[in-house]
Formats: C-alpha cells, sequence, structure tokens
C-alpha cells in the first residue's frame, strides 16, 4: 500500500515538474524573442513582466487580464520613448477590457 502511494506521488511529482518546466521555457523564449525589440528600460520592464504574467502566473489571471499581457509582449517592442510606452499600455488597457 505504501509502494502504491510512494508512486502516485512521484507520478504527480513528475507531472507537475514537467508541466513547470514548460512554462519556464516558454517564459524565457517569450523573454528572448521580444525583450531584444525593447529600445528603452521602462519598455524591457513591461515585456518583462506580462512574459511573468502571461506565461508563469496566467493560470490564475481573468481573460481581460491575459489579453492585456499578449498585447503588451505583441505591441511593446520597437517602442521607442517613454510617451510611446505609456500610450501601449492605455491602448493595450483599454482592448483588453472589449
Amino acid at each position: 500500500m505504501v509502494i502504491r502511494f510512494s508512486a502516485v506521488l512521484l507520478m504527480m511529482a513528475s507531472t507537475v515538474c514537467a508541466a513547470f518546466d514548460a512554462e519556464t521555457e516558454d517564459y524565457q523564449d517569450c523573454v528572448l524573442t521580444h525583450q531584444k525589440g525593447a529600445k528603452t528600460e521602462r519598455s524591457a520592464f513591461y515585456i518583462q513582466q506580462s512574459c511573468r504574467k502571461y506565461f508563469l502566473e496566467g493560470n490564475y489571471l481573468f481573460t481581460a487580464e491575459k489579453r492585456y499581457h499578449r498585447c503588451i509582449i505583441d505591441k511593446m517592442p520597437g517602442v521607442e520613448t517613454e510617451a510611446a510606452t505609456s500610450q501601449v499600455l492605455s491602448i493595450c488597457n483599454e482592448k483588453s477590457q472589449d
């Protein structure tokens, strides 16, 4: 009985670890892909934050929050000024509420 229970726990732990590894890899790929287009420290910060929220914390987010972070990931790279960064944040916020 104890051996079966231990085997079940081991299988559950490996499944959780595999899911965690996949999420971590998706997060890392997101940062590597999208942050290279960041032109300011602030835009780089928001890209990294949105990659983390979307890929590592996505299971805990509402649909609107997921849309917001996906918008930041897609639209923030290449933004060159602080004013444009603020505008992207505002527009992504508006669009995520639709």
